[in-house]
């Protein structure tokens, strides 16, 4: 885009976000994105359930899928399906991109994918001048159809350089289509060896996470929950289209953060109060154009009050297989879990506010136990060759864990991965593992003393 074409789009994006998303018909606007790709997929889904059992459904696509047939319009019900593939395209949203791409394509069937792709281009190419403070949350395709609404039908912007032919005019297009990214594949052996468990083991423990739609990796510190956690995300979502994200609990995280809730935006000097969509809502809005697998991690997901968190979302993890499940939120908007969605928590079972994941909650999610692994910690220093003494630090490690006597406050083995371990062990030794162990045995100090650095660096070096 030439820099000039670029500088007039960040001036009228400016004035677009300033003037028209906030006012009460930018609110329906924004709302109803999402309302007609779902019904846009309720339409199709019951129309080819009706032509699998053998009904004529001839009038049906006419009236709900093809309502703009004689135009060639088949953009609405593709965008429905595949949002992030099809951009749905109109009069308006060609004219803009027409003129900022300075091309001149119709709203003709045989132009659309052409015209698709250099929409996506252009869209990339302006992603970042769209992510500006006060702008709605809204997929970046969204927001851009919004500002093509409000550009040509609110401000009528007068497009001089171009003009957007009719239909019946022939257009010349290059067939330059933009293939699908996937993600890359990653086999449970390759899990397995990073992870240093048995294909076996990590096996259950997908079969788990697919079967209950959720599950929780709980264990004592430093036995690499939030690392497992990421490398069956990464398994889950590899080869397909879908992706995954992380967020972290915390006591101050609430509703509004994760699901939705009202937000103050200044409009024109005036504050209004939109209800934006939180975390989750908009995950799962992402997730539910992907075909494949999509993971969020909540990692230290009880950190937070879980119960006031999740709120109503707790009766839609009930039965993740009942995908008719829908719950009905503040907004008035209806929602459910996408069936593609995985939700994979991590939980300190040594933190205090484990007390705080009521058996409601744990009902919902099934449990991964993560506990010391001491042969991942041998075979971590045996591959990378590091010469530490690892088996005196196991034994040490082990002494450790019989004084603490309590799975759930065991002392774990992430502390002393890493190829320096002769250089950090003193260091990791006093400031990681001693405060650990003197909150634990606060009212012992003899037992303290067993295992202050000034032993334990005698029993490596013998």
């Amino acid at each position: 885009m030439l820099a000039e074409k670029k500088a007039e789009f960040v001036r009228l994006f400016q004035e677009f976000v300033s003037s028209y998303p906030y006012t009460s018909d930018g609110l329906r606007h924004k709302a109803a994105y999402e309302d007609q790709r779902q019904q846009g997929r309720r339409n199709f889904e019951a129309i080819a359930t009706a032509a699998n059992s053998g009904e004529d459904v001839t009038e049906a696509v006419l009236l709900e899928i093809l309502p703009y047939v004689n135009t060639g319009m088949l953009t609405g019900i593709l965008h429905s399906l595949r949002p992030h593939e099809f951009l749905c395209l109109n009069n308006k949203s060609i004219s803009v991109i027409n003129y900022f791409t300075d091309t001149l394509y119709s709203q003709e069937l045989i132009n659309y994918p052409t015209i698709n792709v250099i929409g996506h281009n252009l869209i990339q190419e302006l992603a970042k001048d769209m992510h500006q403070t006060g702008v709605p949350s809204l997929r970046d395709e969204d927001l851009f159809d919004m500002f093509c609404h409000w550009l040509v039908a609110v401000k009528q912007y007068d497009f001089r350089l171009k003009e957007t032919p009719s239909s019946s005019e022939a257009i010349e297009f290059n067939n330059d289509f933009k293939t699908l990214e996937w993600q890359p594949e990653y086999s449970l052996n390759q899990c397995a060896e990073i992870t240093g468990f048995q294909t076996t083991q990590l096996t259950q423990w997908i079969h788990t996470i697919n079967r209950k739609g959720q599950a929780i990796i709980q264990g004592p510190p430093g036995t690499g929950k939030t690392f497992l956690a990421q490398k069956l995300a990464k398994h889950l979502i590899g080869g397909g289209d879908g992706f995954s994200d992380t967020i972290q609990f915390h006591p101050a995280y609430t509703y509004e953060d994760f699901i939705q809730g009202i937000r103050p935006q200044s409009q024109d000097g005036q504050l209004t109060y939109p209800i934006v969509p939180g975390r989750f809502l908009e995950f799962c809005e992402k997730a539910e154009v992907c075909e494949d697998t999509c993971v969020l991690i909540i990692d230290e997901i009880n950190r937070a009050n879980l119960s006031q968190v999740f709120g109503e979302l707790m009766y839609l993890l009930d039965d993740r297989q009942d995908t008719k499940r829908f719950i009905t939120l503040a907004s008035g908007k209806q929602f459910r879990i996408p069936t593609n969605v995985r939700i994979i928590g991590t939980m300190n079972t040594a933190d205090r506010s484990i007390a705080l994941v009521d058996n409601a909650l744990r009902r919902r999610f099934a449990f991964i136990p993560l506990y010391p692994n001491y042969e991942l910690l041998q075979n971590y220093h045996d591959r990378e060759k590091t010469g530490f003494p690892v088996d005196k630090l196991i034994g040490i490690l082990k002494n450790v864990n019989r004084a603490i006597n309590n799975k759930h406050y065991e002392l774990g083995i992430s502390f002393f991965l890493t190829k320096t371990l002769a250089e950090d062990i003193q260091d990791i030794w006093q400031m990681e593992i001693e405060p650990y162990l003197e909150e634990y045995f606060f009212d012992n100090q003899a037992k303290m003393d067993e295992f202050l650095w000034d032993k334990i660096k005698d029993k490596l070096s013998n």
